[in-house]
C-alpha cells in the first residue's frame, strides 16, 4: 500500500480496499444465506450496501473494479451461481463469479439499463465486428489474388515449360 504521510492511502489503494471489502461482504452474505434475499429483484440496493460496507455510494458508480464485480453478481449467470452454491464457501462462489466473462450488452439489457447505455455497448460491439469483417475481406482478397496467380501459373507452365518470372 502506497501512503503519503500527509495524504494517506492513494486512490488506487482505496479502490482495491473497497473491492476487497465488497468481496468479503458478499462472501459473508452468501455464507449467512442473506444474499439471495438482498438480490430478490436482481439488484443490490446500493444505499444499504454502502451503509454495510461503510463506504460512499459513489464507490459503486466510480470504482471500475467494484462496478464490474457488481455487474457480474447481478447478471443472470451470477445469480444462478449464487442460487446453487453446491456446498462451496462464499469466498469460492465470489471468486467464480469474479472470473466470469459476461456479455455486456446482454447484461445491460437484462438489467433494464438506459437505452443509451445499451446502444453504446451495442455500437462498440458492432464496431469491433466491422473491423473483424474488414480484416477478413482483406484476407479474402489476398487469397483470391494468390489463387489467381497460382491458377495462371498452372496454365503457363505446361505451354512454355518456364515460369513467368
Amino acid at each position: 500500500m502506497t501512503t503519503d504521510r500527509r495524504r494517506g492511502p492513494s486512490k488506487q489503494d482505496q479502490g482495491c480496499e473497497n473491492e476487497s471489502r465488497l468481496r468479503a461482504w458478499l462472501a459473508a452474505a452468501i455464507d449467512a444465506g442473506i444474499l439471495a434475499d438482498r438480490l430478490a429483484d436482481g439488484r443490490l440496493v446500493r444505499e444499504a450496501l454502502a451503509r454495510d460496507l461503510d463506504v460512499a455510494r459513489s464507490v459503486f458508480y466510480q470504482n471500475r473494479r467494484v462496478k464490474a464485480l457488481l455487474r457480474k453478481v447481478e447478471s443472470p449467470v451470477g445469480l444462478a451461481v449464487i442460487a446453487a452454491p453446491e456446498g462451496r464457501s462464499g469466498v469460492d462462489i465470489i471468486q467464480t463469479i469474479a472470473d466470469l466473462e459476461i456479455d455486456e450488452t446482454a447484461n445491460l439489457a437484462a438489467s433494464g439499463a438506459s437505452v443509451g447505455a445499451v446502444d453504446r455497448a451495442a455500437s462498440a460491439e458492432l464496431k469491433a465486428l466491422r473491423t473483424k469483417v474488414a480484416a477478413l475481406e482483406e484476407e479474402n482478397r489476398y487469397l483470391r489474388s494468390q489463387l489467381a496467380k497460382n491458377g495462371l501459373i498452372d496454365t503457363i507452365l505446361p505451354d512454355t515449360g518456364r515460369l513467368p518470372w
